[in-house]
């Protein structure tokens, strides 16, 4: 899809630019996305409120700062093939706005659909200002984020999301800086063999650091910083500790999953209505995420996640019966007591 140059908007185009808005990003998670990946603006650029209001404002601010070209370019680049947003923007274009010379390139990544399907890109709602901070604040192109919650299931997800975020990236098997795995020099000459890798994608790999000296750690981040000095893209390392580990200074320590009932409510009824249905499914929906994550009243977010999929698994081949299934759990819920 070509970029369109600024000009300027009526009211009817803003208000179907809106409501392509509204297609295009399903939770405002994904705007905010969009406003600190693309756009490079704040966090509070996006006020508080649902949706239509969030999508509202930031159209708002945009037109009245000056950069709502810049706005509908980075959708137009994220959500190519968004219907809407193609309908859009063939309608202005015929209207009134004229097309760059040069198209659109990039991946613009997986439909808002399936990304809501997908459970990497569940909650985690502060990983994109951490993981932009981090970046601005970095000397070169090393950057290392500290996971105090080292279960693979989740260091996984998370490796999903990181590398969804930076673009293309290669994602090397996990190293061990365990004294007796080897010794710092040789996991360093490991690392430095990516080096010609860099120059096509940007890099990500998992250090396992658990129970490891913090010396040790220090020895081999700072190694790695003097490596990779040079370089053209990003070289990205997850460092996994305890919960009390001590990383060293420049690695950023990212939050650990913390899942409560909304989260997992609001992610429900963002799917039953993708398929139609309705939200008293989707609440006995959550309730069965719920009882099957629940450890001594907290949300696991091992169990969350297996739960998610499993039931992500059951919508998409045995859909009917997993209908069936929710609508027993209102039945019951609704059955009064003998």
């Amino acid at each position: 899809m070509d970029a369109l140059e600024a000009a300027a908007l009526d009211g009817e185009q803003l208000k179907a630019f809106h409501a392509a808005l509204l297609d295009a990003y399903v939770n405002r998670h994904q705007l905010e996305m969009l406003v600190l990946w693309s756009l490079e603006k704040p966090p509070g650029t996006l006020e508080e409120g649902g949706m239509s209001t969030c999508a509202f404002r930031l159209i708002l601010a945009a037109q009245s700062e000056g950069w709502l070209h810049e706005l509908v370019n980075a959708v137009l680049k994220q959500r190519a093939r968004n219907v809407k947003v193609q309908q859009w923007a063939g309608n202005v274009k015929v209207n009134q706005w004229a097309t760059s010379v040069s198209p659109v390139t990039g991946d613009p990544g997986p439909p808002s659909s399936q990304r809501l399907l997908n459970t990497a890109y569940f909650d985690l709602d502060e990983l994109p200002k951490v993981v932009v901070h981090a970046r601005r604040a970095a000397q070169g192109r090393v950057l290392g984020f500290g996971v105090t919650y080292p279960d693979d299931l989740f260091v996984r997800k998370l490796c999903d999301r990181l590398s969804s975020y930076l673009g293309k990236t290669q994602v090397k098997e996990p190293l061990n800086l365990m004294p007796e795995v080897g010794a710092v020099s040789k996991r360093l000459r490991h690392i430095s063999r990516y080096r010609p890798d860099l120059d096509l994608a940007n890099v990500l790999c998992v250090v396992h650091a658990q129970g490891v000296k913090a010396a040790i750690v220090a020895e081999f981040w700072q190694g790695v910083c003097r490596e990779f000095d040079q370089v053209s893209r990003y070289l990205v390392l997850i460092l996994t500790g305890h919960q009390d580990a001590d990383f060293p200074a420049g690695v950023t320590i990212l939050p650990r999953p913390q899942f409560d009932v909304a989260d997992v409510e609001l992610w429900t009824r963002e799917v039953a209505g993708l398929r139609g249905w309705p939200t008293e499914l989707a609440d006995a929906w959550t309730d069965l995420l719920c009882e099957k994550s629940m450890d001594e009243g907290v949300l696991d977010a091992r169990y969350l996640y297996e739960a998610m999929e499993e039931t992500i698994q059951a919508v998409r081949l045995t859909p009917e019966r997993f209908r069936k299934e929710l609508e027993k759990r209102i039945g019951y819920a609704h059955t009064p007591p003998a």
